[in-house]
């Protein structure tokens, strides 16, 4: 992925997790999200539908990151406990 398209969804990502923290989803319009990622609407646009395809991404890359960590982890599993205890601890680091 180019270096300016990483930048771009990077500030879109903040720029949602920063008003999501602020108010409901629905409540959201790409006018005032573009404003807090400091780029224009037909930027947001070129890299997603609407406000809840965005969501959806953010929530699809989330969930991709933290099954990666759990499957590098899947070797050393062998019981039910460590199974629970490793999908606790990778969904336990951040805070979201």
């Amino acid at each position: 992925m180019d270096l300016r398209v990483k930048k771009t969804r990077k500030s879109i990502f903040d720029a949602f997790i920063a008003l999501r923290a602020k108010k409901p989803l629905e409540k959201i319009t790409v006018k005032e999200l573009a404003d807090e990622a400091m780029i224009n609407k037909a930027t947001f646009y070129l890299h997603f539908n609407d406000i809840y395809h965005l969501s959806d991404e953010i929530e699809n890359e989330l969930i991709h990151s933290k099954i990666e960590k759990i499957s590098q982890l899947n070797d050393t599993l062998s019981s039910p406990y460590d199974i629970t205890k490793a999908f606790f601890d990778v969904f336990s680091e951040e805070k979201i």
